[in-house]
């Protein structure tokens, strides 16, 4: 079982996938045929637009019970500069026991052990009860989330639970930060850069004030000890002016500001205006500065006795014979979304990993099998169990 789960991993390794870049109806073509190829009928998801941004899996046992979904990405992050690699990104290598390339880790490893999962529960006919889903999606790391929401429009029933098969077995992440994106514009006056009569007022200059503010005023505080982190802001990108003899007359950036329990969208919105009417108030331009608010999830966190939690950590400690701890993330993820529909997510369990997202990312090959069981029993006794719908937003 862990050389075929492997052996499809380096297969889907080898079809560059990057977020953006690529053409995902490549790897979604290869996984589809070999899934086919297993008697598993395979449904292609579609965005509002009609781009294909994933598949997904359905399988239904006699006896009712919950609905549980298993979703895993097969989109990655860019692969950076490819002449730092030790092996060529879309290699799909294994070598002293790790298999690697972009997407090694997040999440093509994941996307073969639900496969595989897939394959036996279809082979087995051992749903014990209620229904699986098994989604895979080709628009995460766009940020979009396409894939998952589009299943989420099409699927006959909701999901009472959703595991998401990110890397790591050293914790469960049970809950993650959230986010509130915005796109701020300052404004100037133009005026040509070599005027001694004339010259206009520079919003690059004003832009940089502002990021001096966002980055030094105090953040509200968050006293929640699971997330201790606290809330966090960036600026992102920036961007403003044009050619060498114009002074910008506007200048936009990009800020997310990560949000926790006691420090939620509504608290972080009058912060930023705070910060932007006092940089106004300081270094008066033509226009007031302009917020435009983009997405933003909740963060959020499972109860450590919630059955979907308890069922997962027992089959985990068992198997890997250790304590693992519920813990919540920086990061926010695909289960931040599920949180703002109301549906429980365990964002993160699977084989150990090095360097996600950077140059030489690659799994542990040895850490396959174990996870690959992980989730075999944890989803046998997660469908024999009651699934009370519980509050996850935070």
């Amino acid at each position: 079982m862990k050389e075929s789960i492997v052996e499809l991993a380096s297969e889907l390794v080898r079809i560059p996938s990057r977020a953006g870049i690529d053409p995902v109806e490549s790897i979604l073509d290869f996984l589809s045929d070999w899934l086919a190829e297993r008697h598993l009928q395979v449904n292609r998801l579609y965005s509002p637009t009609g781009a294909a941004v994933g598949l997904y899996l359905h399988f239904k046992s006699h006896e009712p019970g919950p609905t549980l979904c298993l979703n895993a990405c097969l989109d990655t992050a860019p692969f950076g500069d490819e002449d730092e690699w030790q092996h060529p990104p879309a290699s799909g290598v294994t070598e002293g026991g790790r298999l690697y390339g972009r997407g090694a880790a997040d999440s093509k490893i994941g996307v073969a052990i639900f496969s595989h999962l897939a394959v036996a529960f279809q082979q087995t006919k051992s749903l014990p009860y209620g229904e699986l889903y098994i989604v895979f999606d080709a628009d995460e790391h766009t940020g979009d989330f396409q894939g998952i929401k589009s299943f989420l429009e099409v699927a006959p029933r909701q999901p009472d639970a959703v595991l998401i098969g990110y890397p790591g077995n050293d914790k469960l992440i049970v809950g993650s930060r959230g986010f509130l994106r915005a796109q701020i514009t300052v404004y100037g006056l133009s005026a040509h850069s070599g005027s001694s009569s004339y010259t206009g007022f520079n919003a690059v200059l004003k832009m940089g004030q502002l990021i001096e503010s966002l980055q030094n005023s105090p953040l509200p505080k968050e006293d929640d000890p699971d997330f201790r982190m606290g809330p966090k802001v960036t600026v992102t990108e920036v961007k403003g002016g044009e050619g060498f003899s114009l002074v910008p007359d506007r200048c936009r950036c990009k800020i997310d500001f990560r949000l926790t329990p006691n420090v939620d969208r509504n608290i972080a919105a009058q912060w930023i205006k705070s910060v932007i009417n006092q940089t106004d108030k300081d270094h008066p331009g033509p226009k007031p500065t302009r917020i435009e608010w983009k997405e933003s999830w909740p963060a959020y966190r499972l109860p450590v006795e919630y059955p979907l939690v308890k069922e997962f950590l027992d089959a985990a400690q068992e198997i890997f014979g250790r304590s693992i701890m519920p813990v919540v993330s920086g990061p926010s993820n695909i289960g931040n979304y599920l949180a703002s529909k109301n549906i429980p997510a365990l964002s993160g369990f699977g084989v150990s990993y090095s360097n996600i997202h950077a140059t030489d990312e690659s799994v542990e090959i040895e850490t396959v099998a174990p996870v690959y069981e992980v989730y075999r029993r944890a989803i046998e006794n997660i469908l024999r169990a009651e699934l009370p719908t519980p509050r996850v937003n935070c």
